[in-house]
């Protein structure tokens, strides 16, 4: 049991470290993280079905990342509800809910999704920013 916990804390540290890193690559090297992006839709061959190892990195990387993140989510929507009771929740199938840690687990799901979506588009107007010195206009 207590090597399930310890690679537990080991994959969230993991996580921590690879959102921290994806959210400073997306300031200071956007055109990395372009190409992270770009490697995860152009190295599959479809023929074989085989997935290049740049590929299976960037999806890892991204994974690891978006775990990362869904952590910060989760810490964050906990603490901004802290108002909430711990004791306000329902009780289904015998076992107790907390509404704080449902609503928890939703801010998990998407901060995860919306912050690793966002690094990426970071990346890609900052790199914008760089190559034309203005920033990209939104198309209608």
């Amino acid at each position: 049991m207590a090597g399930i916990i310890l690679a537990g804390q080991l994959l969230l540290f993991a996580g921590f470290v690879a959102a921290i890193s994806l959210a400073a690559q997306s300031a200071l090297s956007p055109s990395s993280v372009r190409d992270l992006a770009l490697s995860l839709s152009s190295q599959r061959n479809f023929k074989t079905g085989i997935v290049a190892p740049a590929s299976i990195w960037a999806r890892g990387y991204l994974g690891i990342s978006a775990i990362g993140f869904g952590c910060i989510g989760y810490g964050g929507v906990w603490f901004g509800l802290s108002w909430i009771p711990a004791d306000f929740g329902s009780v289904s199938d015998g076992e107790f809910t907390s509404l704080r840690q449902a609503f928890a687990f939703l801010g998990a799901i998407t901060g995860a999704a919306l912050l690793t979506y966002g690094a990426l588009l970071f990346a890609e107007y900052r790199q914008a920013y760089l190559d034309h010195g203005t920033p990209p206009q939104p198309t209608p």
